[in-house]
């Protein structure tokens, strides 16, 4: 699912962009993923782009939004929109309880959040999520093997 990046190296504390996620998180669920077009339809997934069938694939599966005809595959991604991906790839139930003090039960991820103990995703941040800050290799590798494995 999550290979090595030059010379065999994983590079766990490089930040993940969406392109990323969204092939990690389609990979983890299907296995593969059959080539899908853009044709045209958002204006930053260039045709023949090494990612424009997983983020055409993440839109048409409600995985990733996107914004004025953009996917934003090179934007990097955070806490709490790689658990709203997450959610939506496995259809994961969220929950409103969560131990997190700095998650407002108002925010719109609070639900994700919810769903961190569930899972026990992210144990090292303790009661902290930091739903704002971005998501790493190390953090993917690692909730979608808690997730997968049950543990």
């Amino acid at each position: 699912i999550i290979d090595s990046m030059t010379q065999g190296q994983f590079k766990g504390y490089l930040k993940v962009n969406r392109a990323e996620a969204a092939k990690l998180l389609l990979l983890a669920k299907y296995g593969s993923v059959d080539y899908v077009s853009n044709n045209g339809r958002y204006l930053d997934v260039p045709r023949g782009a090494w990612y424009e069938k997983y983020m055409i694939v993440a839109a048409n599966k409600g995985i990733i939004d996107g914004y004025n005809k953009r996917l934003r595959p090179s934007d990097s991604i955070n806490t709490a929109e790689f658990l709203a991906m997450l959610t939506r790839t496995f259809d994961l139930k969220t929950s409103s309880y969560h131990n997190f003090y700095d998650v407002p039960n108002s925010a719109w991820y609070s639900g994700y959040a919810g769903m961190v103990n569930k899972y026990k995703f992210f144990l090292h941040r303790g009661n902290k999520l930091e739903p704002s800050k971005n998501i790493t290799r190390d953090e993917i590798a690692v909730t979608l093997y808690q997730y997968l494995t049950g543990n």
